[in-house]
C-alpha cells in the first residue's frame, strides 16, 4: 500500500484524503502465519503541519485465528485506528517514520504491524466452548470420551488434604 504524498508534502495546513483496500493473503508472525480472509480496508487522511506528515484513519479486516480451547477456526474482525506519523527530514523523535526516497509512504509493513499488535490475547469459538480432552484430545464440543477426567497427577495428591477440613 504506497502512498504518493507529494502533491501535499511542500504545502504547509494540506489534508489528503486516503480510502482503499489491499488484498494480503498472510502474515507471518512469531506463530506462524495467520490468513487474512477479507481485504484490508482503509480510510483516514494525511495532514502536512509543515514539518511533519500525520496520518489517521481506521483500518478493518477479517482474520482466521483458532480457539484456544478446540483449535476450530475463527473469523475474528478487527478494526484498528491507526495514528501515525512521517516526515522526510531526520527527526530525533522515537514515533516518526522516515519518507525514503522521493514522496512515497509504503503503508503495508505499519499495517501488518498494527494487525499483529491488536490480534486478541484470547480466541474463543464459543463461550460454552468445552475444549479438547487433555487425556485422548476429543473435542468435547462434539462428544464425550471413555477417559477418566478424574484422574490426576500423583505428584498432586498432596494438594486434595489441603482443604479437607473446610469440607
Amino acid at each position: 500500500m504506497i502512498v504518493n504524498v507529494s502533491k501535499i508534502i511542500k504545502i504547509p495546513d494540506i489534508t489528503m484524503e486516503l480510502s482503499f483496500e489491499e488484498k494480503i493473503d498472510f502474515i507471518e508472525s512469531s506463530s506462524g502465519k495467520i490468513k487474512l480472509l477479507k481485504p484490508v480496508y482503509f480510510t483516514g487522511t494525511i495532514a502536512n503541519d509543515g514539518k511533519v506528515l500525520y496520518l489517521k484513519g481506521n483500518l478493518s479486516t477479517v482474520l482466521e485465528l483458532y480457539c484456544d480451547r478446540c483449535t476450530k477456526p475463527v473469523e475474528t474482525s478487527l478494526s484498528i485506528n491507526i495514528e501515525e506519523k512521517f516526515s522526510s527530514e531526520p527527526i530525533d523523535e522515537e514515533e516518526i517514520h522516515e519518507i525514503n526516497s522521493g514522496s512515497e509512504i509504503d503503508l503495508t509493513p505499519i499495517f501488518i504491524d498494527a494487525i499483529l499488535l491488536n490480534i486478541p490475547m484470547k480466541i474463543v469459538c464459543d463461550t460454552q466452548c468445552k475444549g479438547l480432552c487433555s487425556q485422548c484430545g476429543q473435542n468435547l464440543n462434539e462428544g464425550t470420551c471413555d477417559c477418566n477426567q478424574n484422574e490426576y497427577d500423583p505428584r498432586f495428591a498432596v494438594l486434595k488434604t489441603l482443604f479437607k477440613d473446610s469440607e
